[in-house]
């Protein structure tokens, strides 16, 4: 997990066999830009797709949505693509009412009080059940 001194969001990477996991938590807004940019910096350049876990973030606001915008360039200039996991009933609202749904491939959109990721999503294919 990235150490930062920014106590409302944290990120761990997770490599698994044909894409990355970024595992969130917290708010994704403008405090976090500097550790979300950190990270995006040291899997430069991309060389998997990466898939955006976003059942632990409790907030997503208009920096938020930049971030993750500019994650998706840094992934399609690389050749990759993001897939996001977890998004909120919010969150996927404020993505339609920008009109940035269509940007990224959502492998699900998460109801209050649903279970989170545990490791086990496909780009494409979205999550995996038990």
């Amino acid at each position: 997990m990235l150490e930062t001194p920014d106590t409302t969001f944290d990120v761990r990477v997770l490599a698994c066999d044909r894409f990355d996991v970024l595992a969130m938590s917290g708010d994704l807004d403008l405090a976090a830009e500097a550790s979300f940019n950190v990270i995006v910096d040291l899997l430069r350049p991309l060389t998997r797709p990466v898939v955006v876990d976003l059942t632990q973030v409790d907030f997503i606001d208009a920096r938020g949505v930049h971030l993750l915008m500019q994650l998706r360039a840094a992934a399609r200039q690389d050749g990759q693509s993001v897939h996001l996991h977890g998004l909120s009933l919010a969150a996927h609202r404020l993505f339609e009412m920008t009109g940035i749904t269509t940007a990224f491939t959502v492998a699900s959109v998460q109801a209050p009080g649903s279970a989170t990721l545990a490791g086990r999503v496909t780009p494409g294919g979205g999550a995996q059940s038990d």
